[in-house]
């Protein structure tokens, strides 16, 4: 998994983390984890922090510029299998998507909604973005922390088919990605 300025690489491999610089003349290799099964893998929009989830815990490496630093969070014991992932501009708390539900984690597990089948996440300021592919809509959650108000952006009546995507543009514009 590529970070979205291009300068990290994570792989895995023979359960192994390694983190790999590749914005340095001479490709530069550090191990960051042994004994660990990687499920899924999301980068902070700034490319400092990424967050591996595997084994029943969720892992986000911060500082990965300098000295990586570690912070493992747990995830509910109910979870299943991870759909999509997100990481807070603070690097210290993720939202995470199963088939069915959507958590924020920040030491402790908050669930926040209940949706179909969203393969999305997004941060933006106060705000957390999904998208649900089985109900052809993209959600706004507010307070995801404490009481989260839902609302909808957009769905099918608004000509929405099989959203796939989000990107941010910037804090005013989001970028939708829809399926053929």
């Amino acid at each position: 998994s590529v970070s979205p300025d291009g300068r990290f690489a994570l792989a895995n491999g023979e359960s192994k983390l390694t983190l790999i610089r590749l914005d340095q003349p001479d490709t530069a290799w550090r191990l960051l984890d042994e004994n660990v099964r990687v499920e899924r893998i999301a980068w902070s929009q700034d490319s400092s922090a990424a967050a591996v989830a595997g084994d029943s815990r969720v892992t986000l490496w911060r500082n990965l510029d300098k000295q990586a630093s570690r912070l493992d969070l747990g995830l509910p014991a109910e979870i299943g299998s991870i759909t999509a992932m997100a990481v807070h501009p603070d690097a210290r708390s993720v939202a995470i998507a199963t088939k069915g539900s959507v958590y924020y984690i920040d030491g402790e597990s908050k669930l926040v909604a209940q949706t179909g089948d969203a393969s999305a996440l997004l941060f933006d300021g106060a705000d957390l973005f999904l998208e649900d592919r089985s109900s052809d809509q993209v959600l706004r959650i507010r307070h995801y922390g404490d009481s989260a108000e839902i609302s909808l952006l957009a769905g099918a009546a608004m000509g929405i088919d099989d959203p796939v995507a989000l990107n941010l543009f910037t804090s005013a514009f989001i970028f939708l990605f829809c399926g053929l």
